[in-house]
């Protein structure tokens, strides 16, 4: 900058000092030089002015950056770490509402679809579109307590993986997440979780690796690769995105202790607004250990077999071989930020007692987030499940079951957020069912996987810095698998989360109620 300067005040010398005919005028000279001198100086002026707007304007972009990690931040990890969900502003599911004690965005906050805040870490111009990784975070649950039960019972009374499941210290995951995409085409998202076992053995899970196109490249919302089946409200979610320290225990029931995902592709459709219309479908397949209810696995029903059948490994032979679930939701506004939302789920695939084995589960949804007088906020929470498990005809066991296995239940729950970082929350689950178990259970009573059983949990936690959150836990379970029918847990919860740039918002259901759905 100065060196332009000073070849500019160079030039305007030269054109002083030189007269019109080249040669110098020495009558003139002592005025052309005052008038040198006064124009180069207005030049250094201008110059120091114009070098004290770059600095300014250079400090202003990076005090924006600062404070965008700072949302960015509190948006996503207080309390839990919590990514935003997709397509919540690109669908207009609100904008500019309160925040919750957590720090994030109250109902119907978007994010841009993941392109707002936070800059990315590293872009780079390919042919007419720009690749780039917009993220990579670490998040952490670790917990503690003890229960009256213990062993394989504690192990039963815990469904999730990722639960606290032995008296002690339990590493319930590390996830790894790495956000990024082809703008303007698509974004993509992986997710790795690690843990260890009740055994000490160190497990490595890929939870979730696709690709989601960006709103306004196509008309539908495309999803293509590994990831959580967006059956209701929690199924999708990742452990550190959740509450309560353990999953419900229709949803490990049902969903299987990992929960439900696979490989596949989804579609989706949501309307204009601030309470939008969605409906999504998609297709996975169908076997696996996190396909509990349909074809799942040898290895998974050997540990958790529905109504004590036996494995029967079938293969795909057409497109009924898979799973295809429906979800529709509508949001509602209730005034001012304050939002609600309902919706339906269907499932409907094969199942592990032969080829001619059939599962369908139904499900309803709602929840709603609502400001409360002071500052803090209420998120409630409520899903109910129904599961038809149709028995192969010619499965062996067949003959010593009267009916098809029905099983149904419910869990309910609301959080509620102070402005001091603390929350308050309550949870209660209910299970029943129809139709007998065989084999090693002699009976649904004794089926730790279909018995009758009531939960009621209250939990209180606090968001200590922002990505730093802990919570304790009391179960009071009342079951009648259990020798004395009930049991009782206390679990402690530490959970942290850390990384850069930004988190990939993955779905504008969850985000308009204050859910957490990474």
């Amino acid at each position: 900058m100065q060196v332009r300067f000073m070849f500019a005040a160079l030039m305007l010398s030269m054109a002083l000092i030189v007269g019109p005919n080249g040669q110098a005028g020495a009558e003139s000279l002592e005025e052309r030089l005052r008038l040198l001198e006064d124009s180069y100086t207005e030049l250094l002026i201008r110059d120091r002015e114009k070098s004290q707007e770059i600095d300014r304007l250079r400090g202003q972009v990076k005090a924006l950056q600062h404070g965008a990690r700072d949302g960015e931040a509190s948006t996503e990890h207080a309390g839990h770490g919590h990514g935003r969900d997709q397509g919540a502003k690109a669908s207009g599911a609100g904008t500019g509402p309160a925040k919750t004690a957590h720090g994030e965005a109250a109902a119907g906050e978007g994010h841009d679809h993941g392109h707002g805040k936070a800059p990315d870490l590293f872009s780079i111009k390919v042919g007419s579109g720009r690749a780039r990784l917009s993220g990579i975070f670490l998040d952490t649950a670790f917990a503690a307590g003890a229960s009256t039960e213990k062993g394989e019972t504690l192990h039963q009374l815990q469904g999730g993986d990722h639960d606290p499941r032995q008296n002690g210290f339990t590493l319930r995951a590390v996830d790894l997440s790495l956000a990024g995409g082809f703008d303007p085409v698509f974004d993509a998202f992986t997710n790795m979780a690690f843990f260890i076992d009740p055994e000490g053995e160190t497990r490595l899970e890929l939870e979730e690796a696709f690709l989601q196109t960006q709103p306004g490249f196509f008309l539908l919302e495309l999803r293509a690769g590994q990831f959580f089946t967006e059956f209701g409200l929690l199924n999708p979610t990742h452990i550190h995105d959740q509450d309560f320290l353990d999953a419900p225990f229709m949803v490990s029931r049902f969903f299987g202790p990992d929960g439900m995902r696979g490989q596949g592709a989804r579609v989706a459709w949501r309307s204009e607004g601030e309470t939008p219309f969605e409906i999504l479908a998609s297709v996975q397949n169908a076997q696996g250990e996190t396909q509990a209810s349909f074809r799942a696995s040898d290895e998974l029903i050997e540990e958790q077999p529905v109504g004590g059948l036996d494995f029967v490994e079938t293969d795909v032979d057409g497109p009924e071989d898979f799973t295809y679930v429906v979800r529709a939701s509508k949001v509602f506004g209730l005034g001012g930020a304050d939002r609600a939302v309902f919706g339906g789920s269907a499932a409907f695939g094969p199942n592990s007692s032969g080829p001619d084995g059939d599962t369908m589960i139904f499900g309803l949804h709602a929840g709603a987030n609502l400001r409360m007088p002071g500052g803090g906020a209420l998120r409630l929470q409520g899903e109910g499940l129904y599961r038809g498990f149709d028995v192969d005809p010619n499965n062996p066991a067949a003959g010593f079951m009267n009916d098809d296995l029905e099983d149904w239940g419910l869990y309910l729950q609301g959080v509620y957020d102070t402005p001091g970082g603390f929350h308050f929350g309550l949870r209660t689950e209910i299970a029943r069912g129809n139709g007998q178990s065989i084999d090693e259970f002699a009976g649904r009573a004794n089926d730790p996987f279909r018995s009758d059983r009531t939960r009621v949990s209250p939990m209180v936690g606090w968001t200590i810095v922002p990505g730093l959150r802990l919570s304790a836990q009391y179960n009071y379970d009342i079951a009648d698998f259990l020798v004395g029918d009930d049991a009782h847990s206390v679990w402690l919860g530490l959970n942290w989360s850390f990384g850069a740039g930004r988190r990939l918002e993955l779905n504008a259901l969850n985000n308009a109620i204050g859910a957490h759905n990474h």
